[in-house]
C-alpha cells in the first residue's frame, strides 16, 4: 500500500483534507481510493464536518478457502407435505472443481462509497454533543448463495453429480446494498457528591437495504433468476438479522480511591428469517463495575455483565 494525505487550514475556521491511497493484493489485484473531508468552526460552540470517500474490502480467508460437505435435512420438493429428506450439501471454494466446472469467477473486492455530515455542539466546558449521519453504498458485496440443487442448469446438474452431492453453495459477488444511519453522542461531566461524575449517552440507528442482486456473468448461473440463487433468507441476513438501533447510557463516579461504572445497553428489535419469521423484542443489558485503588501498585475490581 501507499498513500498521500494532505491537510490545509484555509483560515482559522476552515480545515480541508484530502487523501489518495493505492493497494495491491496478491489475492484479487489492486484498488485505488480517495477521501475528501472538511471541518468548519462556525462559532466557538458549533462545528460542522463532512466527508466523502471510497473504500474496499478484500475477500476474507474463509470466503476464499472454506470448503465443506455435510449431510443436511432439507424439504423434499417432490413431496407436497414438505417432508424432510437427507441430502449431501457442499460449500465449495471458487477455485474448486465444481465451481470451475460451472464457470464461477474468483471473488473480487467489495467497493464502497461513503458520505457523512455531522455537527459538534459544545455549549459549555463540561457538555459536548455530536450528531453524524452517513450513507454507505456497497457494490459487489460478497454473499453466500442458496443451496443450489438439480434442475437449475444442465452444467450445474452434471457438476453436482460428478462431485457426488445433491446441492452446492458458493460465495459470490452478488449484491449491492445501501446503509443509512445516525450516530449521536453526548457527554456531561461535573463535580458532585464529593467526587467526579461523567455521564455519556451514545446512540446508533442504522438501516441496511439490499438494492440489487445479480449472478456472475458468463457462468452456468448467469441464466438462472437471481431470486433462485439468493433466497429470502440470504437477503434477510443482511437487512434484518441485527438490531437497527443501539442506545447506551454510561455513568462513571469517582471519589478518592473508589470508581463506580454503571452502564445500560439497549439493543433494538430484530427479525430472523429461517424457514419461518421470528421477531425478537428489544432488550436492556445492565453492566456494573466497582474498583478500589488499594495503593500505587494494586487495585481491586468486581462487578457483573448483564446484571439482571
Amino acid at each position: 500500500s501507499v498513500y498521500v494525505d494532505v491537510e490545509a487550514e484555509l483560515n482559522e475556521e476552515f480545515i480541508l483534507s484530502a487523501a489518495i491511497r493505492y493497494d495491491d493484493y496478491d489475492g484479487f489485484g489492486d484498488s485505488s481510493n480517495i477521501k475528501l473531508a472538511a471541518n468548519w468552526s462556525v462559532t466557538e460552540e458549533l462545528t460542522l464536518r463532512s466527508a466523502i470517500s471510497t473504500s474496499f474490502r478484500a475477500p476474507s480467508m474463509q470466503q476464499l478457502y472454506f470448503n465443506n460437505i455435510s449431510t443436511q435435512y432439507v424439504t423434499d420438493p417432490q413431496n407436497p407435505n414438505g417432508d424432510q429428506i437427507a441430502k449431501q450439501v457442499g460449500t465449495f471454494r471458487n477455485d474448486s472443481f465444481l465451481a470451475q466446472a460451472i464457470g464461477i469467477p474468483e471473488l473480487k473486492e467489495e467497493e464502497s462509497t461513503n458520505y457523512s455530515v455531522g455537527v459538534v455542539y459544545h455549549p459549555t466546558d463540561n457538555i459536548q454533543i455530536t450528531l453524524d449521519s452517513y450513507v454507505i453504498d456497497i457494490e459487489d458485496r460478497i454473499v453466500i448463495s442458496n443451496k443450489l440443487g438439480e434442475g437449475l442448469s444442465t452444467a450445474l446438474d452434471t457438476a453436482l453429480k460428478d462431485s457426488e452431492v445433491g446441492a452446492g453453495q458458493f460465495f459470490l459477488n452478488g449484491a449491492a446494498t445501501k446503509t443509512q444511519g445516525i450516530d449521536i453522542m453526548a457527554t456531561w461531566n461535573t463535580a458532585a457528591l464529593g467526587g467526579y461524575v461523567n455521564v455519556t449517552l451514545a446512540a446508533n440507528f442504522t438501516e441496511t437495504e439490499v438494492t440489487d442482486i445479480f449472478t456472475p456473468e458468463n457462468s452456468s448461473l448467469g441464466d438462472i433468476p437471481p431470486e433462485k440463487i439468493f433466497s429470502a433468507q440470504d437477503i434477510s441476513i443482511i437487512e434484518e438479522w441485527q438490531p437497527e438501533d443501539r442506545i447506551n447510557i454510561a455513568a462513571l463516579y469517582k471519589r478518592n480511591n473508589w470508581t463506580i461504572n454503571l452502564s445500560f445497553n439497549r439493543y433494538g428489535k430484530y427479525t430472523v428469517t429461517d424457514g419461518a419469521r421470528q421477531t425478537y423484542s428489544p432488550e436492556i443489558l445492565t453492566d456494573l463495575r466497582i474498583a478500589h485503588q488499594l495503593n500505587d501498585n494494586m487495585s481491586f475490581n468486581f462487578g457483573a455483565n448483564n446484571l439482571f
